[in-house]
């Protein structure tokens, strides 16, 4: 069962990574904060290779937006989740 369960928050923040690249791209960035927000905790002890896709490009994207303080700090967030 908790096999399961980490499987679920997996898939979870796979989605949740796309969906905050798709909010940026309509131009949506308080939208896309808030849904890689959510995306950082759901992915906080995951292992997985499109976990960590997903965090890198959403750091690159980020950084484009570096004057706003909720950008940075996810960056930041995104780059800690990247650390070995």
């Amino acid at each position: 069962m908790d096999a399961y369960g980490l499987d679920r928050r997996r898939t979870r923040a796979g989605v949740l990574g796309n969906l905050g690249e798709i909010h940026l791209r309509q131009g949506d960035l308080d939208g896309a904060l808030m849904v890689w927000t959510e995306f950082l905790d759901c992915a906080e002890g995951v292992q997985s290779v499109r976990v960590r896709d997903a965090a890198e490009d959403m750091r690159v994207r980020l950084a484009r937006h570096s004057h706003d303080s909720t950008a940075r700090e996810l960056a930041e967030r995104a780059g800690r989740l990247l650390a070995p």
